[in-house]
């Protein structure tokens, strides 16, 4: 385990290599690690206990761009009205994050407001993320 006191460039490359790190967010501290790496997604699931039949939690993003290629278009374009803040948003996605979604078909999305978060996000792309308590 290492603990960083800021997102430095190795935060950064460490979550995109598949780390599983504990980040602020704007409500609360949050479990997080890449969206596009299912083994670390995976991992996340592990660590937090959390049942592989449910979604993985809230996925930050820091621009829709970031998630065009996966996300419902129409229902993206809708939900920036709401972004960057609290409110998260559930969006249809592609089978492509089946291992996030769970065959559900679609995840909650959110901008964060809070400056820090969202600079890594921009850094780093989606962050799948979950409450740092074990589920249940």
């Amino acid at each position: 385990m290492q603990i960083f006191n800021s997102f430095t460039p190795e935060v950064v490359q460490l979550l995109n290599n598949g780390a599983v790190g504990i980040i602020p967010t704007d409500t609360i501290y949050g479990v997080a690690t890449s969206l596009f790496n299912s083994e670390s997604v995976d991992r996340l699931y592990e660590i937090k206990r959390r049942e592989k039949t449910k979604p993985v939690g809230t996925i930050l993003i820091n621009d829709p761009v970031q998630i065009e290629h996966v996300a419902e278009s129409k229902e993206l374009l809708m939900a920036q009205v709401y972004w960057p803040g609290l409110t998260s948003v559930i969006i249809p996605v592609s089978n492509e994050l089946r291992y996030a979604h769970k065959g559900l078909g679609s995840l909650a999305f959110s901008i964060p407001a809070v400056e820090e978060p969202s600079d890594l996000i921009a850094k780093t792309g989606p962050l799948a993320t979950s409450s740092t308590n074990f589920s249940g």
